[in-house]
C-alpha cells in the first residue's frame, strides 16, 4: 500500500513538473495519419484556421484534427511539391505547384482551379504580392509576369492573361520590393529595378562588377541608395539626379545572404562564413559575439524581431544571439561551447504575446529560451532535424515540421 501511494505521489509530482515546464507533446502525425511525406518543408495557416503543410510529395491541409489532400481532378491527381503559398484574401489562396504551375484554392467551395494554360507558369520560382495589390511572378528561365489586380485571378482563372515583361532576365533568384519599386536578384552580375506606371513597366538594368555571380538580398539605406548582398560582398547602388543608377565600391568579401533593415541601427548584413556585420552612416562594423567561439565560419541563417524589438539571430556556428537594439547590447544565449557541438539553428519562432523563443536546429532538435529563467534548454532532441516552425496563437500550439519524422505538435495551454 505504501509502495502504491509512493508511486502515485511520484506520478502526480512528475506530471506537475511537466505542467510547470509549459510544453507538452500533444501528438505527432506521420504518413499513417494522412501526411504525404514525413518531411515537412513549410507550414502556414490562413485566417479561417486551416493549416497548410507542404511536403516534398505534395500539399496537405490540416483542420487541427484531420488531414485532407486537395485534388484538382482525376486527371491531374494531387498537388505535388508546392513551392510557395500566398493568401490573396479571406477565401482564396494561390500556390505554386512544380507539376502543374499556379493553382487557386477556394476554402468555401474546397475546390482547386488551375490558372491559365501557359506552360511557362510551371517554372515559377518566386511569387510576390506588392503593397498595391499587384502580383509578380518570376521563372527560373528569366521571364517575369504581372497582373495589376490580384482579384482578377479570383474572378476568372481560365481567360486570365498575365502580362509578360518584355525582357529576358538572367536566372532569377528572388523578387521583392524596395519603396515603390520591384527589385530582381539574379544569378549573374546584374541587378534590376522594375517601376510600374500607367500600365507600363520601366526596367532599370544595373550592371554589377564582373566578380559578382549571384545577388541574394537588398535593403534600402535612404531614398537614393540601396545596398545589395552578393556572393562577393555587399555593394551600393545609388540613384543620381537624372534618375540613372550607378554602383559604388563594395564592402566585405564574404557571401552576404541576409540584409536586415533596422530603422535606428542601420543595416545588418548576415554572411555565409563570417558572422554578422552592421552598416550605418558609411561605416561597417563586425559583431564579435563570443571570444571563445571562432566566427570565421559562421553562417547567419535565420532572424526575426520579437515583441520588444529585439533582433534574434540563428547561426550555424556561434549559436543563438539576441541583439537588444534599444540599448545596443547583445547576448549570447547558447553557443557551440555550451552544447559541445555545432548548433545549426535553422528556424526561429515565437508566440505574439510570449517572450519565449523557440529554436529549430539541424543537430539537437527543438530548443527554447525563456528570458525570465535566462537559460537555453533543449525541449526535444529525439528528432534532431527541424525544418520548419509555426506558432499558432489561437490554439496555443507550436507546430514543428521535421526531416523524416513527420509533424509534431506542442500544446502551450497547459
Amino acid at each position: 500500500m505504501l509502495v502504491m501511494k509512493l508511486i502515485l505521489t511520484l506520478f502526480f509530482l512528475f506530471n506537475s513538473l511537466i505542467l510547470c515546464y509549459g510544453n507538452i507533446l500533444q501528438s505527432f502525425y506521420s504518413v499513417r495519419d494522412g501526411l504525404l511525406s514525413n518531411t515537412i518543408d513549410y507550414i502556414t495557416k490562413d485566417s479561417l484556421g486551416i493549416m497548410y503543410v507542404s511536403t516534398p510529395e505534395g500539399l496537405v491541409l490540416f483542420t487541427g484534427s484531420e488531414f485532407f489532400i486537395p485534388h484538382f481532378s482525376k486527371k491531374l491527381g494531387r498537388a505535388s511539391f508546392v513551392r510557395s503559398i500566398i493568401q490573396l484574401d479571406a477565401d482564396n489562396l494561390l500556390f505554386n505547384c512544380i507539376d502543374y504551375g499556379l493553382m487557386l484554392y477556394n476554402k468555401k467551395t474546397q475546390k482547386i482551379k488551375k490558372i491559365n494554360s501557359n506552360p511557362y507558369l510551371k517554372e515559377i520560382v518566386d511569387i510576390y504580392k506588392d503593397t498595391k495589390g499587384m502580383l509578380w511572378l518570376a521563372s527560373y528561365t528569366g521571364k517575369i509576369w504581372y497582373i495589376d489586380d490580384y482579384r482578377n485571378i479570383i474572378n476568372d482563372t481560365v481567360n486570365l492573361n498575365f502580362v509578360e515583361v518584355d525582357y529576358v532576365f538572367p536566372k532569377i533568384k528572388k523578387i521583392g520590393s524596395i519603396s515603390d519599386k520591384i527589385y530582381v536578384c539574379s544569378s549573374n552580375n546584374e541587378f534590376f529595378f522594375l517601376d510600374y506606371f500607367a500600365n507600363n513597366v520601366n526596367i532599370e538594368h544595373i550592371p554589377l562588377p564582373e566578380n559578382i555571380n549571384e545577388v541574394y538580398c537588398a535593403a534600402l539605406i535612404n531614398d537614393n541608395e540601396v545596398i545589395i548582398g552578393t556572393d562577393n560582398g555587399a555593394f551600393f547602388i545609388e540613384c543620381a539626379e537624372n534618375d540613372s543608377y550607378f554602383v559604388k565600391n563594395g564592402i566585405l568579401k564574404d557571401r552576404i545572404v541576409r540584409c536586415i533593415e533596422d530603422t535606428d541601427n542601420g543595416i545588418f548584413l548576415g554572411t555565409e562564413g563570417d558572422g554578422l556585420y552592421i552598416y550605418k552612416d558609411s561605416h561597417t562594423e563586425k559583431f564579435i559575439f563570443d571570444t571563445k567561439t571562432d566566427n570565421k565560419y559562421d553562417y547567419i541563417i535565420s532572424s526575426y524581431y520579437d515583441k520588444n524589438g529585439y533582433l534574434w539571430l540563428g547561426s550555424w556556428n556561434c549559436g543563438l544571439v539576441c541583439l537588444k537594439m534599444n540599448t545596443g547590447n547583445f547576448r549570447i544565449i547558447c553557443n557551440t561551447q555550451d552544447s559541445h557541438s555545432p548548433l545549426y539553428n535553422w528556424c526561429l519562432e515565437s508566440f505574439p504575446n510570449d517572450s519565449v523563443t523557440y529554436v529549430g536546429t539541424h543537430s539537437i532538435g527543438l530548443a527554447y529560451f525563456t528570458p525570465s529563467m535566462g537559460k537555453y534548454k533543449i525541449l526535444d532532441k529525439k528528432y534532431p532535424l527541424i525544418k520548419s516552425l509555426y506558432a499558432d496563437s489561437i490554439s496555443k500550439c507550436l507546430y514543428v515540421g521535421t526531416f523524416g519524422a513527420g509533424l509534431r505538435v506542442y500544446d502551450q495551454k497547459h
